[in-house]
């Protein structure tokens, strides 16, 4: 053959491959023996004949390949054919380097079935593929070998396991005997039809093994690969073996016979050793070294590790670290450490992953923590940090909420993942940004907190400053009387903290003899009535924030709290991205955090799960917990009510560019009602730093002015 049709045929290959329907997705470039890949993990129903998905999946390492030539894929449950879960995501490996053997092997589990395709193009006549089994006592158990043909690839069935085609239940008339050729489908091309196997009975019952795949090529140019459309596991360790009821002697069906539903995972993961450093050779030692003595050195802080990022809590000192181990295409593998300490800890009950890219596929391959699940699409509002992550790993119901008891990365401790998913172009500190740890048991700031991405100082992630965020001087802030006379009423006061990374925060509290949280059959000093719907509709306050040249770079209403799901009130502050917040200059995204007193007593202190707020025979979305008329609470169970009527927001540095910070100011602030003065009112800075005294709890109110604004409701 000439030169010329030899590259013809090389490039019809290489045009076949790239277009063929599973769009492969080969990790050129990675080293063949740090390749994972993962596949879904089902079970049997109650009934043995129907599957239900586990949101499991069973992850796979390359232990053996050639350099270069072999990749993994994603693939999709249409592309396998009759027996598949449509739309079911799942991977595949591929080879295409001659004469040579990939192998590569599972976790751990309770095998029964596996569901697979197999694929080639170009002229891979020869190409052989081999499914076996390690045993539980680590022994190779080969099980089958399928060998492509020019129309299919011929069987060899080297145990006593059962396969058949486009049958999960392995039915009547769909068994495949060895020696049989599965011809390719027509529909799919150069792919042979969905093919099961059942191998439940190649080994004990409960036995936890690995699956293995190798893919040994010939001389021919061209691809073969394999995808898992999914695994059937056995979750009934405790029930009988029988698959159905049977029939006693008398005629009576015994159902005792039938397996219950699943009761949960029984293998514990235990994965093949990926990526094998090395071994260096050593060098000839140097004869004889005289050591030069280095008197009193100054220690030089050691840098951050590149992989290495540090997390600060928005609103307390409870802060992490997170180490990136290994970032592929098509994995991510972090240890997260809870390095908490002093007066301020806590337990991370939730990881939230807000990716700059959207996309769906993850799964969570293995955990040393097993409290915490994978799921996606995850909203993630707590303290107001208004991101909806790609994917979280959860210990409770939601993002915000913990389980019962809280579980999680105690201080001190620390817990490794490993997920699977299309991390395509993306670097371990844009990973690091998006990453959010939900605190909860925090023992100061009410309970929970959020901590976020920030900078490293030198030598890695430090023990935390007890009090990270300094303690702010509140400036008193008035209305005057509108007498003329100059009067004014101090009506609350306001904090602002330059935090240790230069952000800004900012806390609102009004008197409470403007506003309060007490409300319903417990309100306190109110000559109306004054119920929980009163501090959902309407009531706002406005934020204008300067730059040290006096430019105003941000304005905008937080919102105090609106119905939210996902909470563990089902109500929440929705800063100034709805309910009653709106956003009217600036740059959004540097506002980094709000929060309210309201939505802290109900989200924060554990009060609330599930939108259930009964404690103590109180239902907190009615009535607020009693007290007596200087606040004091009466029912022990209640104690970290906080009756103040606070604002909270936090204010990127970035906001303020080279100039820095300068000031913030307050808008409309308005209470619906207010339980003394106006509904709205524009507080500014107490004259001389005072004004009145803070009225008394029980004042005599005046009548409020004007109606509210929203709807109708006051």
């Amino acid at each position: 053959m000439k030169k010329s049709a030899i590259s013809l045929l090389l490039f019809a290959c290489a045009m076949t491959l790239s277009a063929a329907l599973w769009q492969t997705h080969a990790l050129t470039g990675t080293p063949a023996n740090c390749l994972m890949f993962s596949v879904p993990v089902v079970i049997h129903d109650a009934n043995q004949t129907q599957f239900k998905t586990e949101n499991q999946s069973l992850r796979f390492s390359v232990v053996s390949a050639p350099d270069s030539g072999v990749g993994v894929f994603n693939d999709n449950g249409s592309n396998l054919g009759v027996g598949a879960i449509a739309n079911f995501p799942t991977q595949g490996i591929s080879s295409s380097t001659r004469n040579s053997t990939t192998t590569a092997i599972s976790c751990t589990d309770n095998l029964w079935d596996v569901n697979f395709v197999i694929r080639r193009n170009c002229n891979t006549i020869g190409d052989k593929v081999t499914f076996f089994v390690i045993k539980p006592d680590g022994s190779r158990l080969d099980v089958a070998s399928f060998v492509t043909e020019s129309g299919g690839v011929r069987f060899t069935n080297l145990t006593s396991a059962v396969f058949g085609i486009n049958n999960r239940g392995l039915g009547a008339g769909s068994l495949i005997g060895s020696g049989a050729l599965i011809p390719f489908s027509a529909a799919n091309g150069s792919q042979t039809p969905l093919i099961t196997a059942s191998i439940m009975n190649l080994l004990p019952k409960g036995a936890c093994s690995r699956f293995g795949i190798e893919i040994a090529r010939g001389g021919n140019e061209g691809t073969t690969s394999v995808t898992i459309a999914d695994v059937v596991a056995d979750r009934d360790m405790n029930g009988p073996t029988a698959l159905g009821p049977t029939v006693n002697a008398d005629g009576s069906v015994n159902t005792g016979d039938i397996r219950p539903y699943p009761i949960g995972l029984t293998c514990p993961i235990s994965c093949p050793s990926e990526c094998p450093m090395p071994t260096p050779s050593c060098p000839p030692p140097t004869p004889n070294p005289t050591p030069t003595p280095t008197p009193n050195p100054t220690p030089t802080p050691t840098p951050t590790p590149p992989n290495q990022f540090c997390f600060e809590g928005i609103n307390t000192g409870v802060s992490a670290s997170a180490t990136i181990t290994r970032l592929t295409d098509n994995s991510l593998c972090l240890t997260i450490t809870n390095t908490s300490t002093g007066s301020t800890t806590g337990k991370i009950t939730s990881i939230g992953f807000d990716l700059p890219t959207s996309v769906r596929g993850f799964s969570l391959q293995d955990a040393t923590n097993r409290n915490y699940r994978l799921e996606q699409d995850v909203p993630g509002n707590a303290s107001g940090i208004n991101r909806n992550f790609d994917f979280a790993l959860l210990t409770g119901p939601n993002f915000n909420g913990g389980g019962n008891p809280n579980n999680g990365i105690l201080a001190g401790s620390s817990a490794s993942f490993c997920i699977s998913g299309d991390f395509r172009g993306l670097t371990g500190q844009q990973i690091a940004s998006g990453i959010f740890l939900r605190f909860q048991d925090v023992n100061a700031g009410g309970g929970s907190d959020v901590a976020q991405s920030r900078p490293c100082p030198p030598g890695g992630n430090p023990t935390p400053t007890p009090t990270p965020n300094p303690t702010p001087s509140p400036t008193p802030v008035c209305v005057t009387d509108g007498s003329g006379g100059g009067g004014s009423t101090q009506v609350g006061s306001l904090s602002v903290t330059t935090l240790p990374n230069g952000d800004i925060s900012v806390r609102l509290d009004q008197s409470r003899a403007i506003n309060d949280n007490s409300y319903g059959a417990n309100a306190i000093g109110w000559s109306r009535s004054h119920t929980f719907r009163d501090l959902v509709g309407s009531d706002k306050a406005q934020f204008i924030f300067r730059d040290a040249n006096g430019n105003t770079v941000l304005d905008f209403f937080l919102d105090y709290i609106s119905l939210q799901s996902g909470t563990p009130s089902g109500y929440e502050s929705l800063g100034p991205f709805g309910g009653d917040g709106r956003f009217n200059f600036g740059n959004a995204a540097n506002v980094l955090s709000w929060n309210s007193s309201l939505a802290r007593n109900l989200n924060d202190t554990g009060y609330c799960s599930n939108g259930i707020c009964t404690v103590g025979g109180v239902n907190l979305l009615v009535d607020s917990p009693p007290a007596d008329a200087n606040y004091n609470i009466t029912n022990p169970s209640l104690a970290q009510w906080n009756f103040t009527d606070s604002y909270e927001v936090i204010i990127s540095r970035a906001a303020f560019g080279s100039a820095g910070f300068g000031s913030v100011s307050l808008g409309e602030v308005h209470n619906s009602p207010a339980k003394s003065g106006d509904n709205a009112i524009t507080p500014t800075p107490c004259p001389g730093g005072g004004g009145n005294p803070t009225p008394t709890p029980n004042p005599t109110p005046k009548p409020p002015k004007g109606k509210d604004d929203k709807d109708g409701k006051h």
